[in-house]
């Protein structure tokens, strides 16, 4: 259930192509990226187009793709406008297959209301649909691959919030689609107006904020300004819109900005505290899952990957690696003999922990947790300031582990 647009040409040069991008990406002030096999135009946030190309013996064909039914019909509209001056600017043929029919037709209203509306309430009827058979949490819309949020059952999770279907279905009801379409879609109208722009931060809040000092990381300082900034151009645009005041003066204050007055704006309400990473969420490994707070930055360095929660006092950090390995080679390392302090069995998998004791700094105790599931082989490796605080974070650790009997062993090796 998607919508969106696909086009295809061709050139002779890349190079030349990429820069007719550049030139058109500045003109409606959006950034671009290219690399020798595609380039990709971020309109907004989660709005892209991206050129993917394909050499022939005497060419290159050029594929490009868009997915609007996330954002809504305003960035269907925004992104078919940035195709028709690419495609003005040069001279090879072209054709444009697009969901809606608005490549032809031209009509914002019909567009909006015979597929984004439509897009919209089918997906509030499925989630409810399936609901009434499993009580148990679903996700839309929603990258996998990233991080899931907290399980809380009889919601659905979505990059503009969790929501409960049959209180949308009520909505539907009582104030129509139209109502529910411009706080669920990002981009509901022709212009980037006072919406756009608070469902935009809306939507980062709810997504990808840590909720931490922007002194913490370039990240942090990075998500908080993103956020302040696009709920300060909403409320300069509109103040009769409803504003997330508390999470606003947060982030103010974790940014050391001086906040705007917000005294006499509307308070948005929401069912759910805003912001899932204020909470524990959980990551995939392989076929392996886990569970940190939703505070911790993710990092890179050597042969290890992990996550780190930047702290000055009371610090986490929690490394890890996986590899592929045939079933009957599964097994735990004991070379050192380490101190077994648990072990333990959980959904498809089991695990033990291990005491390692004091690491390089002085203040530094380190837990390592060993994980077996189908063809895979997890090591965690957990350090914390002091014994009691790496105790109790690693006990709570392996009791959040589960994994899958689809083997993901291959896609192991390609991430």
């Amino acid at each position: 259930m998607s919508i969106g647009f696909r086009l295809t040409t061709k050139c002779k040069n890349v190079s030349s192509f990429q820069k007719l991008l550049d030139v058109v990406a500045a003109r409606h002030e959006v950034s671009v990226s290219h690399t020798e096999d595609y380039s990709e135009l971020s309109v907004c946030r989660l709005g892209n187009i991206f050129f993917n190309y394909e050499p022939t013996e005497d060419e290159t064909v050029i594929i490009g793709d868009c997915q609007t039914n996330l954002l809504g019909a305003g960035f269907h509209k925004a992104a078919i406008d940035i195709v028709d001056e690419v495609m003005e600017l040069r001279d090879f043929p072209f054709e444009v297959e697009d969901d809606t029919e608005y490549y032809e037709h031209r009509d914002f209203e019909r567009m909006r209301s015979e597929h984004f509306y439509h897009w919209l309430n089918a997906i509030v009827e499925l989630c409810q649909e399936r609901m009434s058979k499993d009580g148990s949490m679903y996700a839309i819309c929603w990258d996998c691959h990233k991080y899931m949020p907290r399980e809380v059952e009889g919601t659905v999770v979505s990059p503009f919030g969790r929501i409960r279907p049959e209180h949308f279905v009520e909505r539907i009801k009582t104030e129509g689609i139209e109502a529910l379409a411009n706080e669920f879609l990002m981009w509901n109208n022709k212009e980037r107006d006072a919406l756009f722009y608070r469902n935009t931060a809306l939507s980062a809040l709810w997504e990808d904020c840590y909720f931490m000092p922007s002194a913490r990381s370039d990240e942090d300082e990075e998500i908080n300004s993103f956020i302040i900034k696009n709920l300060e151009t909403a409320a300069g645009m509109d103040a009769s819109l409803p504003f997330p005041k508390e999470d606003y003066l947060q982030l103010c204050r974790l940014a050391e900005k001086e906040p705007i007055d917000v005294s006499a704006l509307p308070d948005y309400v929401c069912e759910f505290s805003i912001g899932y990473r204020k909470g524990w969420v959980t990551y995939t490994l392989g076929n392996l899952k886990f569970s940190l707070p939703g505070n911790y930055l993710y990092f890179e360095e050597d042969d290890f990957r992990g996550y780190y929660d930047g702290e000055n006092e009371d610090w986490h950090i929690v490394r890890l690696l996986a590899c592929s390995v045939p079933d009957d080679e599964v097994s735990y390392m004991e070379e050192d003999a380490p101190v077994l302090v648990k072990e333990k069995n959980f959904k498809n998998g089991k695990c033990r922990l291990y005491n390692l004791g004091r690491g390089k700094d002085s203040d530094e105790y380190v837990f390592q947790c060993q994980a077996i599931t189908e063809h895979q082989f997890s090591l965690f490796t957990i350090s914390c300031k002091g014994k009691n605080e790496a105790t109790v974070f690693s006990a709570e650790f392996i009791e959040h582990l589960e994994a899958t009997k689809m083997s993901n062993h291959d896609e192991l090796f390609k991430r």
